[in-house]
């Protein structure tokens, strides 16, 4: 055994439930458990040939910040994700998780490495192509070989402050447009 990696981020009403002991407190209400605890560690697991291996457990995939963090402070070039997706079904839901765990891979320009009990079992390069997945809810082995990557992106040296800034220039543009257009209005004869 490498180590131990517990979830660090819970899904909502599913690990926890949000507010649990405000809502557990009112009048009426039965007490409410707290559900689990986030884990702390953050590390990542040294592999054979240099591999150095972030955790993503279930959703934690969608989440740019951890994988952010992992790649950034841990320096992990290849991120693995172990996910359930059997509460999907078989919908089109396993298919949108993995499409979206594809953004991890590009932001940081890692490997992203999917095994899921029933969902898209898959191999995402550091460009965002997904290998040929396993077939859901069949066992199968999937074999690859994947590129471990040192680089550093943009998305990973400086995170989201592009888009908040994109966002904040569009807000101001609105509000100056908005603002001399209500002028102008005002000011016809």
């Amino acid at each position: 055994m490498l180590g131990r990696y517990h979830k660090r981020v819970l899904l909502a009403f599913g690990e926890y439930i949000p507010l649990a002991s405000l809502i557990g407190g009112l009048p009426g209400m039965p007490p409410i458990g707290e559900g689990f605890t986030p884990g702390k560690f953050e590390g990542t697991f040294a592999l054979p040939r240099g591999a150095r291996a972030a955790t993503l457990i279930c959703y934690e995939d969608l989440m740019p910040e951890l994988s952010r963090r992992f790649v950034r402070d841990e320096r992990a070039n290849l991120l693995v994700n172990l996910t359930n997706d059997a509460w999907y079904g078989r919908t089109v839901a396993p298919w949108q998780h993995a499409r979206q765990a594809r953004w991890r891979a590009l932001e940081t320009r890692r490997s992203l490495v999917r095994a899921t009990n029933t969902g898209v079992t898959t191999v995402i390069d550091p460009a965002g192509r997904m290998s040929a997945p396993l077939p859901l809810f069949a066992e199968g082995v999937l074999t690859a070989t994947v590129p471990l990557l040192e680089m550093e992106t943009a998305y990973v040296r400086y995170g989201d402050w592009f888009a908040w800034l994109m966002s904040l220039v569009t807000v101001v543009a609105v509000g100056v447009r908005g603002f001399t257009s209500r002028i102008r209005f005002q000011t016809r004869p």
